[in-house]
């Protein structure tokens, strides 16, 4: 009974609108109470487990672009390679899994190092027999990170003690991706800097979030782009913060994504393909 109700307290706190105000009070009491409980809600045409603070639901209903690409992704590869094989790098509650629609034929490596999200990714797809579940953090070199958590993400911070960080080459060795995900919270450069060899090999989409506090970002971006310029990429198409399409740029004029970036502030979704063909056939979806 409670748990429905919960579930419900996530719907209404996520779908109103004259009331959004009240179900946000009652909804922050709640958490308060009971120490952040589980609920369950539909996603992408999935019922998944989350916290009640995490604020996807409400994303979802309030912008109906956010979070679409990955669907139009996942059809594509299925069209051209038959086949859905993705790393999720930030795999959360396993939200965005939902989001690529996977089937059992499907092959996904899904990151994710906090626990608390983490035992949620599990109870969302942890019986599936083709998803992997990791708990690495991936970087660009041997660190120790503390894991933080806020209103449904997490990030990692650089610490004397925590858990050891390791390089996505190292987690992902043997594994044949053709779109490889990443949302860690402004560690996304790093996480590609740690997987340049399965980057070069397989050659896959990549859809990262582009945002960092770090005053050396633009720099470390000038360096990432260069990199996959000379892998093969071609094309550097954004998306802003609630999922619009803001246009398309070639990776030689990677300092305008950052012009912009500094310019609102704001995080945006970067999309890095091969070619304006490959671009176009994923917009057709």
């Amino acid at each position: 009974m409670l748990f429905t109700m919960l579930s419900y307290l996530m719907l209404q706190y996520s779908k109103s609108t004259n009331l959004h105000k009240l179900w946000s009070i009652v909804r922050h009491i709640v958490i308060k109470l009971l120490n952040d409980p589980l609920c369950t809600v539909e996603v992408h045409d999935w019922l998944l487990s989350m916290p009640l603070s995490h604020e996807l639901p409400y994303y979802k209903y309030r912008y109906p672009q956010y979070d679409t690409l990955p669907r139009r992704l996942g059809e594509h590869v299925k069209q051209v390679d038959g086949q859905l094989r993705l790393i999720d790098v930030g795999a959360n509650v396993g939200d965005s899994i939902a989001a690529f629609d996977p089937s059992l034929s499907s092959r996904i490596l899904a990151v994710e190092p906090h626990p608390k999200f983490r035992e949620h990714l599990e109870r969302n797809w942890g019986n599936w027999p083709n998803i992997t579940i990791s708990d690495s953090i991936c970087a660009d070199k041997a660190n120790k990170y503390y894991l933080l958590h806020h209103r449904g993400t997490a990030t990692a911070i650089e610490s004397i003690i925590g858990a050891q960080s390791t390089t996505l080459d190292s987690v992902a060795r043997d594994f044949n991706c053709n779109i490889l995900k990443i949302d860690t919270d402004g560690h996304d450069l790093e996480v590609i800097l740690g997987g340049l060899e399965l980057i070069t090999k397989n050659k896959p989409i990549i859809l990262f979030e582009f945002y960092s506090h770090d005053s050396g970002y633009g720099e470390t971006w000038a360096n990432v782009a260069h990199l996959l310029a000379q892998i093969g990429y071609r094309w550097l198409v954004v998306y802003n913060h609630i999922g619009e399409y803001v246009g398309g740029y070639p990776i030689d004029d990677a300092n305008k994504i950052w012009d912009r970036y500094e310019l609102d502030g704001k995080y945006m979704d970067i999309l890095v393909v091969r070619d304006l063909v490959e671009f176009s056939q994923i917009q057709k979806q």
